[in-house]
């Protein structure tokens, strides 16, 4: 249930008036534009989404199956991150490739704690109550857009973070000392050497025209 949440979510994006109907009937199906999850088919330019189909909709280079959640990013992904496929990639190895595992029965253990799955489920009314699954379902979308959102933001970030890094280190005169005009997180993780060196972070404050060190890596 966790996917079609995030599927929802992240249609929204894209189709923010769309209405979704649940339906597993055929007549139903063939009449929408886009169907996910049911009617066993995957073809991207028709808008269908399905992987229950015999030999499933296919897998990522690691083995990773897709669920409708990653199939509908695959088309989708690179345009609901404003046309950027580094960001879009980013966000299918730390959030779609996870559900898509999941929802696949591709995952080996018993995740221990509160899951981000057992918390949207959570949204559903109980045994004890008369919910409105409708009204629910809708809130968990909600909820579930806005974990997205915040996946895409640190995924900027983390992108824009190693292009000026990456920037830094292009203009140094000294290649032991990389200023940096702000500050930016994840310097360790852009250095783009294999070989181990060890440079001298520091940050340029422009309001008061001091520097200040970061760190050693």
């Amino acid at each position: 249930m966790l996917m079609m949440y995030l599927v929802s979510s992240a249609l929204k994006y894209i189709f923010p008036d769309y209405a979704l109907v649940r339906s597993r009937n055929p007549e139903v199906i063939k009449q929408a534009d886009i169907v996910l999850d049911v009617g066993g088919e995957y073809d991207p330019e028709a808008g269908r989404f399905d992987h229950h189909q015999r030999g499933g909709a296919g897998a990522r280079e690691d083995g990773t199956p897709y669920s409708s959640f990653g199939l509908i990013w695959k088309k989708y992904g690179a345009t609901i991150c404003n046309d950027n496929q580094d960001i879009a990639n980013s966000i299918d190895s730390s959030l779609v490739s996870s559900i898509d595992a999941i929802d696949c029965g591709y995952v080996k253990g018993v995740l221990t704690g509160v899951s981000l799955s057992q918390t949207i489920s959570m949204f559903n009314p109980t045994w004890q109550e008369e919910g409105d699954f409708d009204g629910c379902f809708n809130q968990a979308v909600e909820f579930a857009s806005c974990i997205l959102g915040r996946f895409i933001a640190s995924a900027t970030g983390g992108i824009s973070a190693k292009a000026i890094v990456a920037q830094a280190i292009e203009n140094a005169q000294d290649p032991r000392i990389i200023v940096l005009e702000k500050y930016t997180p994840g310097k360790k993780r852009y250095i783009p050497y294999q070989r181990k060196l060890y440079m001298l972070f520091i940050h340029h404050n422009q309001a008061n025209g001091k520097f200040r060190l970061c760190q050693w890596s």
